[in-house]
């Protein structure tokens, strides 16, 4: 090993191949040597006029770099040659015409959503049909997921559990609790004035609020009216169980909280005179 003055670099000749190599800190030169980095991950290179040639570490043909430290880069990265990346980007942007997709069982709907069904026989609608290629790949779906995950979680008695519509990452009880993809349960948070529990769920990057007694009436209450509002029959906003939530209109939901005394109704003003 010896010190070049000029670049400010140390010089260390490797034993197996005899080639020179160069290191800005002693550190990593004592740390290196006596061998460089191919001859030490056991890769075979060659240089073939102002070429370096190493192993493509996908497929095992040549993969030629032009310049010393690309070699060292694609050694270390254990990048593919240019045929491998070339072949991989074909896959990506090959098109899945409507034909394809009913191989691998993805059905578009009419509401915009595609259906899939897995191997394991769970049929689970997705908005992006993107979603549904993933999890063919995989030979899952979001539903084998959480039947594999809900060990971690201990079960109340006679719970059940469904995916959230918009969100197939999450998963609600019919008991209030909210289950996240790592199998995990979301603490609640109070975000308005009414001190509701809510929770954070993300799609993508960006976060969504989402109230618990909403989830709740939105996978488990029946609405064939279509009502606006959600209420907690017992008045106790902490209770999100199935047998507590019903839909009602708002009129509705204001005379019963006024009836149960849980509105202060106004008096009005009367006029003084001047």
């Amino acid at each position: 090993m010896k010190y070049d003055n000029i670049t400010d670099q140390y010089i260390v000749r490797c034993r197996a191949c005899k080639e020179i190599v160069r290191y800005r800190t002693l550190q990593a030169a004592q740390k290196n040597t006596p061998f460089c980095l191919p001859c030490r991950h056991g890769k075979v290179y060659k240089r073939i006029g102002k070429k370096w040639l190493i192993p493509c570490p996908h497929c095992g043909g040549d993969n030629f770099q032009r310049t010393k430290a690309g070699m060292y880069s694609a050694l270390k990265n254990k990048s593919w040659c240019k045929k491998c990346n070339r072949e991989k980007m074909i896959k990506r942007l090959t098109k899945w015409t409507y034909e394809k997709l009913r191989e691998i069982n993805v059905i578009p709907q009419t509401n915009g959503k595609w259906q899939y069904t897995c191997p394991n026989g769970h049929t689970m609608e997705y908005t992006a049909k993107e979603t549904c290629i993933k999890y063919h790949r995989n030979n899952i779906c979001s539903m084998c997921k959480w039947e594999n995950k809900k060990r971690h979680v201990e079960p109340l008695l006679d719970e059940i559990w469904k995916p959230i519509n918009g969100f197939e990452n999450y998963q609600i009880s019919n008991k209030g609790r909210v289950m996240n993809e790592k199998g995990s349960i979301l603490n609640h948070q109070k975000v308005s004035q009414k001190r509701y529990d809510a929770v954070f769920l993300y799609r993508g990057r960006r976060s969504h609020v989402k109230y618990i007694h909403r989830l709740v009436a939105e996978a488990f209450v029946p609405n064939p009216n279509k009502l606006p509002e959600t209420d907690h029959k017992d008045f106790d906003i902490h209770n999100n169980a199935e047998y507590n939530i019903q839909w009602l209109t708002h009129g509705d939901n204001i005379r019963r909280s006024a009836k149960a005394g849980r509105m202060s109704v106004k008096k009005p003003r009367k006029n003084k005179r001047l």
